[in-house]
């Protein structure tokens, strides 16, 4: 990793550049809270992160923004209903008259956790939009928050190549009015 690239903590999932690629994308809360502006200026930022619409607390950004606190939860998750499966088979076996009443407060329960998991995922993609929207209409890089006004688009597929990172992003004709969109949905 280069002195120049913000760690990987800053990054809160991975997208889809306009060439397929999958990169991860930064995040202007993230970088706000960690306190590392050399990217965007601090007037911006602020700018940014106040159109996001929410402010990301430390918890929320424990929660929402690293991959790797979510595989842990995920990893637990499986564990602890393995362990309540197990329990549910071996009351089973040794009471199987009390299979009726053990599954009556398992089915609930896993349904319910399968809910929970699956609205945080629902958040989280609508909020990835969103951040992208953002950097988009600030012409900025998703993926390292480069500059990318004025930048010549590839005659091939009509793609934005940012040259800080590589990647290749869609712009509409409306860049030059500072607004652009992303025509790729995070994943």
């Amino acid at each position: 990793m280069s002195k120049d690239e913000p760690p990987a903590h800053q990054y809160t999932g991975r997208i889809k550049d306009a060439r397929g690629r999958r990169v991860t994308q930064l995040d202007p809360i993230t970088l706000r809270l960690g306190g590392r502006l050399e990217g965007i200026p601090p007037d911006l930022l602020q700018d940014m992160c106040g159109r996001i619409g929410t402010r990301m607390t430390r918890t929320e950004l424990w929660l929402f923004g690293s991959p790797r606190i979510m595989h842990w939860v995920i990893r637990l998750s499986v564990v602890g209903f393995s362990l309540l499966l197990a329990m549910c088979v071996a009351v089973a076996i040794i009471r199987p008259l009390a299979v009726g009443s053990t599954m009556r407060y398992l089915l609930p329960l896993s349904a319910s956790l399968a809910f929970l998991y699956l609205l945080w995922i629902v958040a989280r993609r609508i909020r990835s939009r969103r951040v992208i929207e953002i950097m988009f209409e600030n012409l900025r890089c998703p993926h390292c928050a480069y500059d990318i006004r004025g930048l010549p688009t590839d005659p091939e597929d009509g793609a934005t190549v940012c040259p800080e990172c590589g990647c290749a992003w869609r712009l509409d004709e409306t860049a030059d009015s500072g607004v652009a969109s992303s025509t790729e949905r995070p994943r």
